[in-house]
């Protein structure tokens, strides 16, 4: 399991939804891998802030990981 950050919130995550993810991870063994994105480079989005924002759900931006996921 993948978990996306960045620093400027360009994905969803945040510290409180990072700790509940990162509890449920470890009670059913489930590794966890972190990708931060550097405050200071450019970065795509996901809807999962605009959503967080209007609804007041809270959200997490994970997701299984692959291998060259933009190349042609």
């Amino acid at each position: 399991l993948v978990l996306k950050k960045n620093g400027n919130q360009r994905y969803a995550t945040n510290a409180v939804t990072t700790f509940i993810i990162e509890q449920i991870a470890k009670t059913h063994k489930i590794p966890i891998q972190k990708f931060v994105v550097r405050n200071d480079m450019g970065c795509g989005s996901t809807i999962g802030p605009i959503i967080s924002a209007n609804t007041g759900v809270r959200t997490i931006d994970v997701g299984v990981p692959q291998f060259a996921m933009h190349s042609i």
